[in-house]
């Protein structure tokens, strides 16, 4: 399963995380219990009620954010309510925007920090990736992020919401937060989705990711994203499953 590939390498490292143990991708890449944000746990004003579903969720997280003391933990979840909206196809704008307030909130937390040899050393640990790979990911996820990517009508461009999401699962990473299910699901999936750019990734990691998700580096950007539904919605499923199963009666 996914999270027992990371959670090898973070526990010896001495990186954070909280909640009980996960399985499925999220045991790959660490031991954070899932922090998503849905519908039901929020009280919705009557101003937002009317808006569509995705969009009133964003508005919903970032007024929680506000009234949130744990900044990191209001992060957290904002990146994986957007991984939630990005995989279902819903409104891209409402996705980029949580991704984007989840990178700013970690960076103000983070402070200069971010971006030194220390920083970038941790998130390697945290994400259990070799120093190869890592290094492809980070220069992938910059160049997508690069002013010349983005849409010349100002439509959000989906590989740079993408990016964002990547960039701050990378931030959280940064601080020795290991990912929770639905960025474990993410980080494998983007990994998967450039299978063909990786030819140092880890044996064992690499046939994980065919397991799961097969190579999607030369599919659709439609198949690429319903293969990460899938999976998402299945590793959720099964961490739900197992969290009933170990509550007492």
């Amino acid at each position: 399963l996914v999270a027992s590939f990371i959670s090898s390498v973070s526990s010896k490292s001495g990186g954070g995380g909280e909640g009980q143990p996960l399985t499925g991708e999220a045991a790959v890449l660490g031991d954070l219990a899932p922090k998503r944000v849905e519908i039901g746990e929020l009280r919705l004003r009557p101003e937002v009620v009317d808006q569509p579903n995705s969009q009133r969720l964003a508005v919903e997280v970032a007024r929680v954010v506000q009234h949130m003391g744990f900044e990191q933990h209001a992060a957290i979840r904002q990146l994986d309510t957007a991984i939630g909206l990005f995989f279902s196809g819903n409104d891209i704008l409402a996705v980029h925007s949580l991704a984007d307030a989840a990178v700013r909130v970690l960076e103000e937390a983070i402070g200069p920090q971010a971006g030194s040899a220390d920083w970038h050393g941790q998130v390697q640990t945290t994400l259990n990736l070799d120093t190869s790979t890592y290094e492809t990911v980070l220069r992938r996820t910059q160049d997508m992020l690069s002013p010349d990517q983005r849409d010349p009508n100002g439509n959000v461009n989906p590989r740079q919401t993408v990016a964002r999401m990547i960039q701050a699962l990378m931030t959280i990473a940064g601080l020795g937060v290991r990912p929770s299910v639905p960025q474990a699901v993410l980080q494998l999936w983007y990994l998967a989705c450039m299978l063909n750019e990786l030819p140092n990734l880890r044996p064992d990691l690499r046939s994980f990711i065919l397991q799961r998700f097969r190579d999607l580096s030369r599919r659709t950007a439609p198949y690429q994203l319903a293969v990460g539904r899938r999976v998402l919605q299945e590793d959720i499923e099964r961490n739900r499953t197992e969290t009933a199963a170990t509550v007492p009666a």
